[in-house]
């Protein structure tokens, strides 16, 4: 689920805290006792990555009255990738796109798309049914997907808001490298230009990242678009231009 922010309420920053804390000891430890003991720690960690967010969808952890996928999918938050998506899949050429995590599709539903298929996936399946309900259509499909390790359909464009933010360093090496493996084209994800070094992080947390930076080391994007705050942003990257060599360094 996507966030433009660290939680701010008092209330909400106790918790975060907490929950940071504990978990990046508790999960790493885990990490390390499974992968030495359990072969099938790939499915557990999908479990777990699908109990969080479903979590955070369930209960509107966000506290967000309009959206809850969080305060970053406002329509006052998203008027400027509003406004500019449709020029970014014309300078793609993309016919098509896969959009994950699609969260409540509070604010996509608003723009204009000149695409033969527009596929919305998410890790939570109640997230999805009801998108499906409400938004389904021939030419719009809403599907669960773990973008880390599930089997995701080629298309000309994927779009990747506010998710790396919430991802390990390993777990964003591991989506990455399953969208190449895919054969999507295209790449539009969030970066925080404006960030001097990034933070790994256990999944499920939060913190910005820049792409170009270390351990990523992204080109210069295609095409870049100011998103919700200053500094931050999407940009627009051809996966043929990508060096993944660098998950190899963090566990991938």
């Amino acid at each position: 689920m996507d966030s433009s922010s660290s939680p701010k309420s008092p209330r909400r920053a106790v918790v975060w805290s907490t929950m940071k804390s504990y978990l990046n000891e508790a999960v790493s430890s885990a990490r390390t006792r499974l992968n030495e003991h359990v072969p099938q720690f790939g499915a557990l960690e999908q479990k777990y990555r699908q109990l969080w967010f479903s979590r955070i969808y369930q209960h509107n952890f966000w506290l967000d009255s309009e959206s809850r996928s969080g305060p970053g999918s406002t329509l006052k938050a998203t008027e400027s990738i509003r406004r500019e998506l449709p020029e970014v899949l014309r300078k793609a050429q993309a016919r098509t796109m896969l959009d994950v995590p699609c969260g409540d599709f509070n604010w996509m539903q608003h723009v204009e798309l000149d695409l033969e298929q527009y596929i919305g996936a998410d890790i939570v399946p109640d997230l999805i049914a009801l998108n499906q309900q409400r938004h389904g259509s021939e030419r719009r499909q809403f599907i669960v997907r773990d973008l880390i390790q599930d089997d995701l359909p080629k298309v000309g464009l994927v779009m990747v808001r506010d998710l790396f933010i919430h991802l390990s360093y390993r777990n964003i090496f591991r989506a990455l490298a399953n969208l190449r493996r895919s054969g999507t084209e295209h790449l539009l994800a969030t970066t925080h230009v404006g960030l001097s070094r990034n933070e790994d992080i256990v999944t499920g947390l939060w913190r910005p990242v820049n792409l170009r930076l270390a351990p990523f080391h992204f080109p210069e994007p295609i095409h870049l678009v100011e998103d919700a705050h200053k500094g931050r942003h999407m940009g627009l990257w051809r996966f043929a231009d990508l060096d993944l060599s660098q998950s190899q360094k963090t566990g991938t």
